[in-house]
């Protein structure tokens, strides 16, 4: 911590008053707690049942110079980076539209949630060994907060998560993305306008394609409504026909649900259903907005048992139907502050409890988390996206001008790739989002790029390219990433929108460069170059390289 030079300056505990120490270790007649510095433990036992809102431990940078701030957002979706501590965000001009990146019960964009690391010349990596409670950052005017927040009635001894602290020269938490799936998405070509024809038509293509493919999976527009999870009339009842078709070819039938969101149309909404979430007087809560499903969209109240056993009967017949990937979307939608939460039960400790019984009732069948709460623990999901919905353009300049930080391009899509999937220990498959074979805005360096980051960075690589219109020659790129094996990430650097990872590679070093600016950039050669090889020391806007030493 030498390069931070980090100091305790108080703990604050949040009860009905907040008490404030300025010791690391004290005790009045509600409570007794030390703080241990190596891992920042916190050893608390309350002498009395209240309830305790949440700990902020709180510490002073003393030598703040260009001191940055890994802004770790709360869901996949987030975009997150390094952010200079007093930077300013831009609201969106529909206030529900913070929910589809931000934390929905406090949605300030400054915080990082579960890690995050301080960067000056080093970086100093907090990483909580267990997220046994919502754990948060903060780093505003040189004072870094640890937030933990407990929100519920708590007695005896309180367990809390331990805190590791890692000073080192990279952020590396995980360097092996051996482990891949691959896999075929209707969403990205298709969107909703999907039915029994089109996806038949990509199913016949599949055992022409130069690559096995894992999962096959049908996302949004199979439904007739969000949160009655019926199906349409233009799949006429063939989505079990279809998971058979899928299987004859020896792959994985996938399906997307988003099972906590209801939109205004459905029949469960119309009919006032008493599952839905409600405020104070009475009136459903929107969660989200989505031009898609008809503008504002509401959710289940999942402290309900009722709500439960409904979203469990409409995955089970789901899974009855032969489906084994469950993209589960939208799952931010569980968090809200109207929800009729327990005394002893924090809104975090019952999705987690409400996660767990899902995977458990879907058995062997894997859950790909998105739009979820980045938790950092097994048994919740088996991949997770990792970033923000991609596209094929490079930047969408229309959410950029309204103050929407969850861009939906492949910009932002890659750049948590590259910021995130390092920086995460390893309790998920990553998923990056898909990339694009053969995409009609995206130039040849960014359609390259997308495939070359998301193959060292990450363990899923899905398309949504119509099967029909691809042949051996667009996998080419793919085919020859493919050859790379039982390789490592070993270091990290970045500046001005270029990155650089080294990366270990039978007893070579492989070296990466990326280049996310709209300015062409030198590059420092190191061996010789594996694909598209130029002989100039030069990496063009949105371009990656690879070279290999031996």
């Amino acid at each position: 911590m030498n390069e931070f030079q980090l100091r305790f300056s108080k703990i604050l505990f949040y009860f009905n008053k907040i008490l404030e120490f300025k010791e690391k270790k004290g005790e009045n007649e509600d409570l007794d707690y030390k703080i241990e510095d190596k891992k920042i433990k916190l050893n608390l036992f309350l002498k009395h049942k209240k309830y305790l809102k949440k700990i902020v431990i709180e510490y002073k940078i003393l030598e703040p110079e260009n001191a940055k701030i890994f802004r770790n957002g709360f869901s996949s979706w987030s975009s997150s980076y390094l952010i200079e501590q007093n930077k300013k965000f831009r609201n969106p001009p529909i206030k529900e539209l913070k929910y589809h990146y931000l934390n929905p019960i406090d949605p300030d964009e400054k915080c990082s949630y579960f890690l995050t690391y301080l960067k000056n010349n080093k970086y100093l990596i907090f990483y909580p060994e267990n997220l046994s409670i919502f754990t948060y950052f903060y780093l505003k005017d040189n004072l870094f907060r640890i937030n933990l927040e407990i929100d519920k009635e708590v007695y005896g001894e309180v367990t809390l998560p331990e805190i590791l602290i890692k000073e080192s020269d990279n952020p590396i938490l995980n360097g092996d993305f051996n482990e891949k799936i691959y896999g075929w998405t209707s969403w990205y070509y298709y969107y909703r306008n999907i039915d029994k024809e089109k996806i038949i038509k990509n199913i016949d293509y599949i055992d022409r394609l130069p690559i096995n493919i894992d999962y096959f999976q049908i996302d949004d527009g199979w439904e007739d409504y969000i949160g009655d999870w019926n199906e349409k009339s233009k799949f006429k009842d063939s989505l079990k026909e279809i998971s058979e078709k899928i299987n004859e070819k020896n792959v994985k039938p996938g399906i997307w649900v988003a099972p906590f969101a209801v939109e205004k149309s459905s029949k469960i909404f119309k009919e006032k259903s008493p599952l839905i979430l409600k405020n104070k007087n009475g009136k459903p809560v929107p969660v989200g907005f989505n031009p898609l499903w008809g503008g504002y969209f509401y959710a289940l109240d999942m402290n309900r048992d009722d709500s439960i056993d409904y979203v469990l009967e409409k995955l089970i017949l789901l899974k009855e139907k032969g489906f084994e990937l469950f993209k589960l979307d939208f799952l931010y939608a569980f968090f809200n502050s109207y929800i009729t939460k327990k005394n002893d039960e924090s809104i975090y400790d019952r999705y987690i409890f409400v996660m767990k019984k899902i995977k458990k009732e879907l058995k062997a069948s894997k859950i790909l988390g998105c739009g979820a709460p980045y938790i950092l623990m097994d048994g919740i999901y088996d991949i997770l996206r990792i970033g923000p919905d991609t596209k094929d353009g490079w930047k969408d300049y229309f959410t950029r001008l309204i103050g929407f930080s969850e861009n939906v391009e492949a910009f932002n899509s890659l750049r948590n790739t590259l910021f995130r999937t390092i920086s995460t220990p390893k309790f998920f498959l990553s998923d990056p989002d898909v990339v694009f074979i053969k995409p009609k805005k995206l130039n040849s360096f960014e359609r390259n790029s997308i495939l070359i980051i998301d193959y060292f960075l990450s363990n899923v690589i899905f398309f949504s390219d119509p099967l029909y219109n691809l042949n051996d020659n667009d996998f080419s790129l793919l085919l020859k990433l493919k050859e790379i094996k039982n390789y490592y990430i070993t270091d990290f650097k970045f500046n001005d929108y270029l990155f650089e990872y080294k990366i270990s590679f039978e007893n070579n070093i492989i070296n990466l460069y990326v280049n996310l600016s709209d300015k062409r950039q030198e590059i420092e050669i190191k061996g010789d170059e594996i694909f598209n090889k130029r002989d100039d020391n030069f990496i063009y806007p949105h371009e990656s390289r690879v070279f290999i030493q031996k």
